[in-house]
């Protein structure tokens, strides 16, 4: 007599969700099956079921805000496939190092050039980056690992610290040479006036948790001393 055919009708939603949102395998699925319902089957089965169903790890749309959360981790931090993986999973995302991996590689976002025109594009890009920094003013003060974490941080744009570096060489050389080591550097001191108190403000930045989405800023009286304003914005805050 022939064994009795195992009814998985009842389970087709929550298998179809395993397969194409979960990315589980089968061997996880069957385990499962076993584990929670007592349905002992095959890997042979399941896959012969899940061909009728036409449901397969790659045909199921993937979460619009998976994919966005995926590009902000890229674009702003230096986190491998892994480490982004686990972010998202403690924002409540259910993801896996390889899925980060396929879904950024059909997006084109690769930690590194594989192609010399690939270079050539990306150089090109962060040339105009730094450009448009320098024309805006902001970034005029800034060194190349400054500027690289600010371009990172702030705009999501990754570039590599030597073509930042080539890029403030020739766009901006009056600057990077005010801020190469010299001879006497660092030891001449001015005087410092001001004409009285809110006549000038110092102000400057604190992006040591940049990657968390923290920036702190604050501005000093230069007559006073005193911390006249200061301000932090947490860009991961909803």
């Amino acid at each position: 007599m022939p064994p009795q055919a195992v009814d998985l009708e009842p389970f087709h939603d929550e298998i179809s969700r395993r397969v194409t949102v979960l990315r589980w395998d089968q061997d996880r699925i069957v385990a499962w099956l076993a584990r929670e319902h007592d349905i002992v089957i095959s890997k042979v089965t399941l896959r012969r079921r899940l061909t009728e169903w036409g449901v397969t790890r790659r045909a199921g749309p993937i979460d619009p805000t998976l994919i966005a959360a995926i590009d902000h981790e890229f674009h702003h931090t230096l986190h491998n496939d892994r480490e982004i993986a686990q972010k998202l999973n403690s924002q409540g995302f259910n993801t896996s190092h390889s899925q980060v991996k396929d879904i950024r590689l059909s997006h084109g976002w690769r930690h590194y050039n594989r192609s010399d025109a690939d270079n050539a594009t990306a150089v090109e890009a962060t040339f105009q980056r730094v450009d448009e920094a320098l024309e805006e003013g902001t970034a005029r003060n800034y060194g190349r690992e400054f500027l690289q974490s600010n371009l990172r941080s702030v705009h999501g744009f990754r570039a590599t610290e030597n073509t930042i570096r080539d890029a403030l060489a020739t766009l901006d050389p009056g600057g990077t040479a005010k801020r190469k080591p010299g001879p006497g550097k660092g030891k001449k001191k001015g005087e410092f006036n001001t004409k009285g108190p809110d006549y000038v403000w110092s102000i400057d930045g604190h992006d040591k948790f940049r990657d968390y989405g923290i920036h702190i800023y604050a501005a000093v009286d230069g007559a006073a001393r005193k911390v006249k304003w200061f301000y932090i914005n947490n860009s991961n805050r909803t």
